[in-house]
C-alpha cells in the first residue's frame, strides 16, 4: 500500500502516513484512535489518504484490542459503488423518518401552493398528495376567518429567512373545521435568495376539547404543549437542512467524486442532528435484522438502561410492562410473518423504573431484490394522552353514576310532589267547605234578625265574615306558595306590555297615574311572571295613603337576563323591616286595619328565585318603594 501512498515502508510502519491524511480528518482519527487506547474498547472510523496520484480516497479503519493486548487494525479501501450505497441507505432512512413523523410536512412555493405534501399531512386535512400539489393554500384549508391573519404571516415569511409558529383554524376536505399548531420555516437558496417555505403541522383539536373539559389537568397539558413546541421548533429547523442536504446531495453527485465526499459529510452532518432530535423529544429509533433480531438500540437503552447485550435478539421485552409483553410479542410476531406494518402501543420502563405508554411504529425496508433487508421503527412518548383519555373515561363514568341517582331521586321527588298535590287540594276543600258555611250561615243570621240586631251586633258580623274571607285568603296564598316551582307550564312567547295592561285592567283604580316604559317580548312562562307583576301591582295600591298614587313600571336589558322594577310613591318602608317583609304570614300593618294575608311577596320571591333570578326592595320611610326583580332570558 506504500506504493499507491508514496511514502516510504519505514514511514509506513511508524505511522508516517500522517502526513498523507487529509487536513480535515486527521485529528478525528487521532481523537478515535486515543479515545480506544484509553477505553481499551474497538473503533471504527473513516478518513481520506492522499495517494501518489494527487487524488485523496477514502478509507475504512477498524481495530480491536486482541487477548494479548495487541491493538488488530484492518484499513480498506472504499469504493464509489459503496459510497453510493451508503448514501442510499442514510437517504432512505432518513426519508422514512420524515414520512414516519407524527407531524404533517408540506412545502410551499412563492405562489403559496403546495409542492410537497406527506402522508400525516393527507391523515389531518384529507386531501392525498396529488390532490393537494399545485393547489393554493387557500383554496385548501384556511377558512375565511384565519385568512387575514394566514397572510401575514406568510408575508412575514417571504420577507426575511427565520421561522414563525402560530395557532390558527383549518377546514379539511370534508368540511370539519380543525385547530391546528404550525411551524413554518423559509427555504432559501445556496445565494440566500428565499424559494418557497416548509411547514410542519399537527392537529391539536382532541387537545383543545380535552383542555376545556379537564379544567384541573390544564397546569400539565401546558407544560405539554411548551415542550411540543420545543421540539417541533427543532425539527421544523431540520427538515430545512435536511432538505438542503439532499438536494446538494444529488448534484453533486453527478459531478465529481470530489462532490460526493461534500455530500457525504453534509448528510453525516444532518443525521446526527436528526439523532439529537430524537434524544430531545423523547422518542426511540430503533432497528432489527430481517428476521426481526436486535443487533443493538442504542437508544432503547439510553432510554431504559439496558445493556447492549440485554437489548440483542428478544432480549429488549424484559424493559416492557408484563401486561404488554405477550401483546407485544404476538404483533411483532405477525408483522414478520405478513411482512407489514407493526403498529402498536405499550408501556416502557425507563431507567428509572417508572413506565410510560409509547405508540409503536414500524416497516421493513427493502434490499434492491424487494426482500427484507431490515426493519426500521420508531417509539412515540404517548403518556400525557393516555393519562388524558383516562382522566376522561373516568369522568364519564362518574358522570353516568351521578344521572342515575338523579333520575331516581327525580322520580321520587314527582311522586312526593303529586302526593303533595293531592293532600294540599283534600286539605284546602276540606278547610274551606265549612268556612263558607260559616260565612253563609252568618249572613242568613243577618238577614233574619235584621229588625232586632244593633250596629254593634252588625259590625261583629261583618268582622266574623271578614275573619273567614281572611282565612279563605290564607288557604289559597298557601296553596299557591307550595306549588310554585312544582307545578310547571308551557313556555311561550309573551308580550310584557300587553300583560301588564291585562293587570292594570284588574287590580289600578282609574284615578291612579302609570308610567310605564317599552315593555320587551319574552320567551317565558306566562302565568309565574304576572303572578309576580300582579302582587307588586296590588300592593302598591294596596297600601298607598291615597286614592291618586304614582305607579312607575321600568325595565333594563343585559346579556343573559331583564331587570324589572316597579316603582310607587306611597308611604314606603324602613330599612329595618326589608326583609321581613319577604317572609311568610309578615305584614307591617294590623290584619285588622287591612285585610292582609302576608303570603303575596312571599310568593313573588319564591318564584323570582325558582326562575333563576333575585328580587330586591329599596325603600325609605314616607319615600315610597322600589320593587325590582331579574328574570332569565330564554331560548
Amino acid at each position: 500500500m506504500n506504493g499507491d501512498l508514496g511514502i516510504s515502508a519505514s514511514e509506513l510502519l511508524s505511522w508516517g502516513l500522517a502526513r498523507t491524511l487529509h487536513p480535515e480528518d486527521c485529528d478525528r482519527l487521532l481523537a478515535a484512535r486515543q479515545q480506544a487506547i484509553t477505553t481499551r474498547q474497538p473503533y471504527q472510523v473513516r478518513y481520506r489518504l492522499l495517494w501518489a496520484d494527487g487524488t485523496y480516497y477514502w478509507m475504512h479503519e477498524q481495530a480491536t484490542l486482541s487477548q494479548d493486548n495487541h491493538w488488530q487494525v484492518t484499513c480498506t479501501p472504499q469504493s464509489y459503488q459503496q459510497l453510493q450505497e451508503q448514501l442510499a441507505q442514510v437517504q432512505q432512512k432518513l426519508d422514512f423518518q420524515v414520512q414516519q413523523s407524527p407531524l404533517g410536512v408540506i412545502e410551499w412555493d412563492l405562489n403559496f401552493e403546495a409542492t410537497e405534501w406527506n402522508t400525516a399531512a393527507q391523515a389531518i386535512f384529507g386531501y392525498t398528495k396529488s390532490e393537494a400539489i399545485g393547489h393554493h393554500a387557500a383554496g385548501l384549508i384556511i377558512p375565511r376567518s384565519a385568512k387575514e391573519e394566514v397572510e401575514r404571516v406568510w408575508r412575514s415569511l417571504l420577507q426575511q429567512t427565520g421561522g414563525t409558529r402560530h395557532t390558527n383554524q383549518n377546514i379539511t376536505k370534508d368540511g370539519r373545521t380543525i385547530v391546528c399548531q404550525w411551524y413554518n420555516q423559509s427555504l432559501s437558496d445556496s445565494k440566500g435568495n428565499i424559494v418557497g417555505v416548509a411547514s410542519l403541522v399537527e392537529d391539536i383539536t382532541t387537545q383543545k376539547q380535552a383542555e376545556d373539559k379537564i379544567y384541573a389537568a390544564n397546569a400539565e397539558l401546558e407544560q405539554r404543549v411548551q415542550k411540543r413546541t420545543a421540539q417541533l421548533e427543532a425539527a421544523d429547523s431540520l427538515k430545512d437542512e435536511i432538505l438542503e442536504r439532499e438536494q446538494a446531495a444529488r448534484l453533486e453527485a453527478e459531478a465529481n467524486l470530489h462532490s460526493l465526499n461534500r455530500t457525504l459529510k453534509a448528510l453525516r452532518e444532518s443525521e446526527e442532528r436528526y439523532r439529537s432530535l430524537v434524544v430531545a423529544t423523547a422518542q426511540i429509533v430503533w432497528t432489527t435484522n430481517a428476521q426481526g433480531e436486535v443487533e443493538d438500540m442504542p437508544y432503547w437503552r439510553a432510554y431504559t438502561g439496558q445493556t447492549p447485550a440485554e437489548v440483542k435478539g428478544w432480549g429488549w421485552l424484559e424493559a416492557i410492562h408484563p401486561e404488554d409483553r405477550d401483546r407485544t410479542t404476538q404483533a411483532w410476531q405477525v408483522a414478520l410473518e405478513t411482512k407489514s406494518l407493526y403498529d402498536t402501543e405499550y408501556r416502557i420502563r425507563a431507567s428509572d423504573g417508572s413506565y410510560r405508554y409509547f405508540a409503536v411504529r414500524g416497516v421493513p425496508v427493502l434490499a434492491e431484490n424487494n426482500r427484507i433487508r431490515e426493519w426500521v421503527g420508531l417509539c412515540s412518548d404517548i403518556q400525557e394522552r393516555k393519562s388524558a383519555e383516562a382522566a376522561l373515561t373516568n369522568r364519564a363514568n362518574e358522570l353516568a353514576y351521578l344521572s342515575a341517582v338523579l333520575a331516581q331521586t327525580n322520580t321520587a321527588l314527582e311522586k312526593r310532589n303529586q302526593e303533595l298535590d293531592q293532600f294540599a287540594y283534600v286539605t284546602s276543600h276540606d278547610l274551606k267547605a265549612p268556612l263558607r258555611a260559616i260565612a253563609n250561615l252568618s249572613q242568613w243570621i243577618e238577614e233574619d234578625l235584621s229588625e232586632v240586631l244593633t250596629d254593634d251586633t252588625r259590625h261583629q258580623m261583618n268582622l266574623l265574615r271578614g275573619r273567614v274571607h281572611r282565612m279563605e285568603d290564607l288557604i289559597n296564598g298557601l296553596l299557591q306558595f307550595s306549588r310554585v316551582g312544582r307545578v310547571g307550564t308551557e313556555k311561550s312567547l309573551v308580550s310584557v306590555g300587553d300583560l301588564l295592561s291585562e293587570i292594570i285592567d284588574s287590580f289600578v283604580p282609574p284615578a291612579f297615574k302609570l308610567d310605564i316604559a317599552p315593555m320587551p317580548t319574552i320567551t317565558t312562562e306566562k302565568l309565574p311572571l304576572e303572578q309576580v307583576f300582579s302582587n307588586l301591582i296590588s300592593n302598591a295600591v294596596k297600601h298607598h295613603p291615597r286614592q291618586d298614587g304614582n305607579i312607575q313600571i321600568s325595565v333594563r336589558e343585559y346579556q343573559s337576563y331583564y331587570e324589572f322594577s316597579v316603582a310607587d310613591d306611597g308611604r314606603g318602608i324602613d330599612p329595618a323591616y326589608h326583609d321581613k317583609v319577604f317572609g311568610i304570614f309578615q305584614t307591617l300593618e294590623a290584619r285588622d286595619k287591612s285585610e292582609n294575608t302576608g303570603i303575596g311577596l312571599a310568593i313573588v320571591k319564591k318564584i323570582v328565585e325558582n326562575q333563576g333570578g333575585q328580587i330586591k326592595l329599596i325603600s325609605q320611610e314616607g319615600q315610597g318603594a322600589i320593587f325590582s326583580f331579574t328574570w332569565l332570558k330564554q331560548t
